[in-house]
């Protein structure tokens, strides 16, 4: 049965997966309010549904998929739950009921606070997360799932990506794309520093050449994952900011994971300049990564740039969900400064054991790291 998905908001993941609704024959609808040019581009190619505003997506859609930075999840839902609410019903059966998938990179606490505002007002909640890139969903990248209607949103997607279940608790998704990235975002922030003091001794190309030789696994998956920080680094510092609060909500030391933070929050002070900007137009991107990395002099400044100061004074503009001032006002007070869930809340974990759902062959290459 083909539903109606309303995807909020339109920017590269979240157009990415509103594509592979389209393919599997759903229709899915969003709005441009508030949208950048890029998003209207990418829109205008993809046969969607162009509503005046949010709430106009969620009168309409099956269910509200969220892709907003991770400051913006809490503050998104908090400006839809009424108009979601007024579609709630207490006699209908459960796939009536509206529902809201949160696919942003969110600490764990951060889930349970979207989960419980949904509870509050007879709202449905699935707690999703990507790890992959948006241009290799359907063949290196997977979807990850929890929540009471995780397996009915799992079919939708068909076979156009890998999806597994990873049961009914509605932070379980977000558990294990905060663990699982650290991989990633850890090694690269690594590299970034290493090839920014190779750079300051004039090494830079002598290193590339040797690491590329006695490293080549892991420099084959840089050649395209690394370049995406000259573009991306202001996003990747939110979420490690994220991940830093899901560790330290365990009790645990965020060692490695903050100074991985103020590694790319440093890198976002830059991104948008003139020689970042040209990575991506290069055909040899992480070379073009390398060089521009070598001339801002990264680690020169003494001051120390937490990934979570950051994210508090560099929010993302321009390509975020319009809605009312005071709302948009409250979504940065809350995302900012809400308060961590309770130790107990935030470490409990009740689901059962995870499952693949899947109509593809298993794949044997791992997820492209994000």
């Amino acid at each position: 049965m083909t539903k109606t998905i309303g995807i909020l908001s339109p920017g590269e993941m979240g157009t990415a997966i509103g594509n592979l609704f389209i393919e599997q024959g759903h229709s899915v609808v969003t709005t441009l309010e508030g949208r950048s040019p890029k998003s209207e581009a990418r829109v205008a190619r993809s046969g969607w549904t162009v509503l005046p505003s949010p709430a106009e997506v969620v009168a309409q859609a099956t269910a509200i998929f969220s892709f907003v930075p991770p400051q913006h999840a809490l503050g998104l839902l908090t400006a839809l739950v009424e108009p979601l609410a007024s579609r709630s019903s207490r006699s209908g059966p459960p796939a009536a009921r509206p529902l809201f998938v949160d696919g942003n990179s969110i600490a764990p606490s951060t889930a349970a606070q979207l989960a419980s505002l949904c509870a509050e007002n007879e709202i449905d909640f699935v707690d999703a997360s990507i790890h992959g890139n948006s241009t290799h969903l359907a063949t290196r990248s997977v979807l990850y799932l929890s929540g009471l209607r995780a397996a009915e949103v799992a079919g939708w997607f068909g076979d156009t990506m890998r999806v597994r279940q990873l049961g009914d608790d509605p932070t379980r998704a977000s558990r294990f794309k905060m663990t699982i990235a650290g991989v990633s975002k850890g090694a690269s922030a690594l590299l970034i520093e290493v090839a920014s003091v190779a750079a300051e001794q004039g090494l830079l190309d002598e290193w590339l050449t040797d690491c590329r030789h006695f490293y080549p696994e892991l420099f084959g998956r840089m050649e395209t994952m690394l370049p995406t920080y000259a573009r991306h680094s202001t996003r990747r510092a939110s979420e490690l900011a994220e991940m830093a609060t899901m560790i330290r909500e365990l009790g645990l030391r965020a060692g490695m994971v903050e100074e991985a933070g103020e590694v790319v929050s440093r890198l976002a002070a830059h991104e948008g300049s003139p020689a970042f900007e040209a990575v991506e137009r290069s055909t040899a991107p992480l070379d073009s990564f390398l060089a521009a990395l070598g001339g801002v002099r990264l680690l020169s400044d003494p001051a120390r740039t937490s990934a979570a100061d950051f994210s508090r004074t560099h929010l993302p503009t321009g390509d975020t969900v319009s809605t009312d001032s005071a709302t948009q006002d409250s979504a940065t007070q809350d995302s900012a400064s809400q308060e961590p869930a309770s130790k107990d809340s935030a470490s409990k974990n009740t689901a059962p054991p995870e499952s693949i759902s899947s109509n593809r062959e298993e794949r044997t290459d791992e997820p492209t790291i994000s």
